[in-house]
């Protein structure tokens, strides 16, 4: 009966070998990098995090974390819902990435990866019409 598995309520667990599979919802989290100069690679980022996790919660919270890239543009990781504020604090903890002096913090928590692209192209949107009304507040109202 090797391979076999039980459906518990927290997870299965397996019959060959006896251990706990995590079972569970899954979260996107849509990661913001503001760097000082330069552009990290998103790459970079996520294994910044997936470091700052190990640092923080040790091997066990890296593994139970479930921590994936999803996306690179935009930059979203999934990781289990259980843990995300495990997550969260080490995208806190970021300070560089390559060498680059950066902030990295999280815009947006979802369930569906859909719906974290969605939420990260509109912020995208967002950013640039305010960035478009910034310059033309700074050029003066005859200038368009």
């Amino acid at each position: 009966m090797s391979g076999a598995s039980v459906g518990l309520a927290k997870g299965t667990l397996c019959l060959g070998c006896g251990s706990l599979k995590a079972e569970g919802r899954r979260r996107y989290l849509v990661l913001c990098v503001h760097p000082e100069a330069g552009r990290p690679e998103p790459r970079q980022v996520f294994e910044e995090v997936r470091r700052w996790v190990g640092r923080l919660h040790g091997e066990q919270g890296l593994s139970l974390s479930s921590l994936a890239l999803a996306s690179e543009d935009p930059l979203i990781v999934r990781c289990s819902s259980r843990y995300v504020d495990m997550v969260r604090a080490a995208v806190a903890a970021l300070r560089e990435v390559g060498g680059l002096a950066c902030m990295v913090h999280v815009a947006k928590a979802s369930g569906t990866l859909k719906r974290a692209m969605r939420a990260a192209s509109a912020s995208r949107r967002g950013a640039e019409a305010k960035l478009e009304g910034v310059v033309a507040s700074r050029l003066g109202p005859g200038s368009r």
